[in-house]
């Protein structure tokens, strides 16, 4: 192969133009100048990938990532468009070269461009060894260029590409000897900022990084502590040994990332002072070494605040179980006098008294039961808390249950008029299997509410089956009233104890707001929800559902259980042994006995009832629990220990004013069988002894009444003031009635006139003189508004209006009663 004298300089000047700069710009810059000179070209690029610095980075080719490295003349860099970089990297696989032009290679030429506005010319391509191509590109060229001469300028080529990849290399450990200084400026950076002290140590636990913070916690200088170990000086010598047993077993095991994650010790600083430390250790390399970044912090003020939350904690559990101790001292010594109080009441109700003594005992029957109420929500909440509640499982009738809350609240509103409804699904035909008790309590407590806010209209339960199994039902229960509803935005506060919707209601109505709180404790904890609609004005439901098991038995819903029933109890062959010391409650107890027709001996304590116990056989127990000389656990444990006493095996039934679940757990351990809490009814013993006794030889004596009242009864349950006034004289309540309706209606036009013509004096006389009328009727709203008609008419200063709508409003409910009176005089004709 010849060459030319014109090619030889050319080939010289660019040999010497190759390798002219360690830095790739300028190697390039200096070798397509020459380039561009030798050769006439009216443009040259140079394309290569995986450029080592940012820097180069000025157009990005995505298909093959192609950036540009260099470009001349610069001014058309920004005309660039690489359009078929495919095409060009397949010619070059296949030969180190090749050119194309306008006049004999239209179609490729085409497919090259990408200098603004070519339309003609010649493009050549020059493979630069493993990293990229040239470009370039001859304007006034109309033919492509010989392999001859392109073959020449290759071996130049082949040079530049070495010296480019040189250049590369060289920036390629510049860029990252930078980054590296960047990234330990940072760490530097991080670790002078951290809130914790930062230490690094080699693989012989010597320190060989100290942070500002270190210095701060431990008191050295980073001169002072460089290159000792650790646990020679900050770890407290009675910890050195546990710190340096779990190192070793760090560095030992590889697979460890984090030194037991968070390590407590106690550290010592500079001055020997000891304070409380949480530590973390991770394994890092340092210049191919093993070493370990060590995180220490301060924990001296969280270590108060959690002996401070301990001491906190201890205090609230002293707290706590002094007020459950506390609790149960007052439930005995409040139940006790509480159980002569109502089962003296329930005595006194059955003997023979006037009818102005059974309201006085009613009045107290029914103080002694809201108080009772009281104490026992305030005991339930104490019991919930705790988590010392319990739930029974037994077999109960609920058509039975609901019966009897509607006949109880029934004559509860007696003097209110309301009406008591429930309904029952006709589906639900099992017995149910649950807690005959809590749903009991629900109930009540829910109606009990129901009642108290409810002025007029009903109030009912509505019970609907929503899902069926083999074994259960889904039960909810509807509880309804159309009494003053609760306020939208006080609905979330009602479950909440002590809570009610505002003072006036808590000063009207009275309450502790613990019923609704407890609702819903029992409700959840048997696995229910609940919920409550209620708008001002129309009245408040509650909802909630409970499940249940299903007995075999079906439910008893025939003709009996629609009657009241009032039964005879007799046990003229059951012999009892009552061990009670307090006076009130042997009395109690020994009356009812005797009604029964019992045969029983009396203990007044544990001693006497253990001796009588080995004398004689008995049917049943009934062992108080506080006694003096021997208590009633510690006289059950000597009973059922002796095999030879004759009541080793008889029933003993724990008598208790206490109610907690300690006291429950204490009688049944010392071998008794069931447990009755005082105060208890007459119907809660009898469903002892039927409980734990064979009584079907024992004759009952079961006299039905209707539930149709009679006329009589009827007359004085409306207008008992005139009944027991009269003596039960029943024309002189007709006469009464009568004149009511013929002279009201024209006392209340005379108010009105007199209230329109400023009469106060007129206005006291006429309301002084109609409120009595109201008193006798039984209407003692309409009372208490003539009452306060009354009190603003003899003030010194008479205001009208007020005065005026409260009239009004006595009018309306006159005229709206009058049909009903009307009404009830019918009863006098039958």
């Amino acid at each position: 192969m010849t060459l030319h004298t014109h090619n030889l300089i050319t080939l010289y000047e660019l040999s010497l133009a190759v390798g002219g700069s360690i830095e790739t710009q300028k190697n390039c810059e200096e070798f397509v100048k020459a380039l561009v000179t030798q050769k006439g070209y009216s443009f040259v690029s140079i394309w290569a990938r995986n450029i080592p610095s940012v820097e180069f980075k000025e157009e990005r080719c995505s298909e093959k990532k192609f950036d540009l490295l260099f470009a001349y003349p610069a001014a058309k860099v920004r005309d660039i468009k690489l359009t078929n970089i495919n095409h060009i990297c397949h010619q070059l696989q296949t030969k180190n070269f090749f050119s194309v032009s306008s006049s004999s290679h239209s179609e490729d030429f085409n497919a090259y461009i990408h200098e603004k506005e070519v339309k003609s010319g010649t493009y050549s391509f020059f493979r630069l060894g493993n990293f990229g191509f040239l470009k370039a590109y001859t304007a006034n060229r109309q033919k492509p260029y010989d392999s001859t001469e392109l073959s020449q300028l290759q071996n130049v080529m082949n040079k530049f590409a070495v010296s480019v990849e040189g250049c590369f290399a060289y920036e390629r450990e510049r860029f990252n000897k930078m980054k590296l200084v960047e990234k330990e400026s940072k760490l530097r950076q991080v670790i002078d900022t951290s809130l914790d002290a930062v230490v690094i140590i080699d693989e012989k636990e010597k320190i060989i990084e100290w942070s500002r913070q270190a210095e701060t916690i431990f008191g050295y200088t980073k001169g002072e502590v460089f290159g000792k170990r650790v646990v020679d000086f900050i770890i407290a010598p009675t910890y050195r040994q546990y710190y340096q047993r779990a190192a070793d077993q760090f560095v030992k095991n590889e697979t460890n990332t984090y030194f037991d994650k968070f390590l407590e010790l106690t550290a010592l600083r500079k001055n020997q002072v000891e304070f409380p430390i949480e530590m973390t250790v991770s394994h890092i390399k340092i210049n191919g070494k093993d070493s370990f970044s060590m995180f220490f912090r301060d924990i001296t003020n969280r270590k108060k605040d959690e002996n401070e939350l301990i001491r906190a904690k201890h205090e609230a559990e002293k707290a706590r179980l002094a007020e459950r101790q506390f609790l149960a001292n007052m439930s005995h010594e409040i139940r006790t006098p509480m159980n002569a109080v109502i089962g003296m009441s329930h005595l006194l109700y059955q003997s023979n008294l006037t009818e102005v003594q059974k309201d006085y005992v009613d009045s107290l029957m029914f103080s002694a039961d809201s108080l009772m109420a009281i104490i026992n929500n305030i005991l339930d909440l104490s019991k919930i808390e705790a988590g010392e509640l319990e739930f029974e499982s037994s077999s109960f009738n609920l058509f039975e249950l609901l019966k009897s809350l509607q006949s109880s609240f029934q004559y509860k509103v007696k003097e209110k008029p309301i009406s008591v409804a429930f309904s029952l699904d006709y589906k639900i035909e099992n017995q149910i299997i649950g807690d005959p008790t809590r749903l009991n309590q629900i109930l009540i407590n829910l109606l009990g509410n129901s009642a108290k806010f409810t002025p007029q209209g009903s109030i009912g339960i509505d019970v609907r089956l929503l899902e069926e199994t083999h074994d259960t039902y889904l039960i909810q229960f509807n509880v309804h009233d159309t009494g003053i509803g609760i306020p939208l935005e006080k609905l979330p506060l009602i479950f909440k104890s002590f809570k009610q919707v505002d003072n006036q209601v808590t000063r009207k109505y009275g309450g502790t707001g613990l019923g609704l709180s407890i609702v819903k404790e029992l409700v959840e904890r048997q696995g229910g929800n609940i919920e409550v609609k209620s708008k001002e004005g129309e009245g408040t439901e509650f909802c909630f559902r409970l499940l249940f098991g299903k007995d075999g038995k079906k439910g008893l819903r025939n003709l009996k259980t629609e009657l009241k029933m009032e039964t005879s109890f007799s046990l003229e062959k059951v012999r009892v042994l009552v061990v009670e010391d307090n006076d009130m409650n042997q009395k109690l107890i020994t009356k009812i006995l005797k009604i029964w027709n019992a045969n029983f001996d009396l203990a007044v304590n544990g001693l006497e009832a253990v001796e009588m116990a080995k004398k004689s056989a008995y049917q049943l127990i009934l062992m108080d629990i506080h006694m003096p000389e021997m208590d009633g656990c510690a006289a059950t444990l000597e009973i059922r220990k002796n095999p030879e006493n004759p009541n080793i095996k008889t029933p003993i039934i724990a008598l208790t004013a206490a109610a907690l679940l300690d006291e429950k757990r204490r009688v049944f351990d010392a071998g008794m069988d069931d447990f009755l809490t005082k105060p208890f009814s007459p119907k809660m013993l009898q469903g002892i002894f039927e409980k734990w006794l064979d009584l079907s030889f024992i004759q009952q004596i079961n006299g039905v009444e209707s539930i149709a009242e009679d006329t009589n009864k009827s007359i004085k349950d409306t207008f008992r003031y005139l009944y027991e006034f009269s003596d039960g004289d029943l024309d002189f309540i007709q006469d009464m009635l009568e004149t009511f309706l013929e002279q009201t209606p024209k006392q209340m036009d005379e108010l009105s006139d007199a209230c329109e013509d400023l009469n106060h004096e007129k206005v006291y006389k006429i309301a002084h003189r109609i409120k009595p009328s109201f008193m006798m009727i039984g209407l003692t709203e309409l009372e208490e508004l003539a009452q306060t008609v009354e009190q603003m008419a003899k003030a010194s200063t008479f205001e009208r209006e007020k005065v005026s709508d409260y009239i009004l409003i006595m009018k309306k409910e006159v005229f709206n009663y009058l049909p009903e009176l009307k009404q009830k005089l019918t009863l006098f004709t039958k």
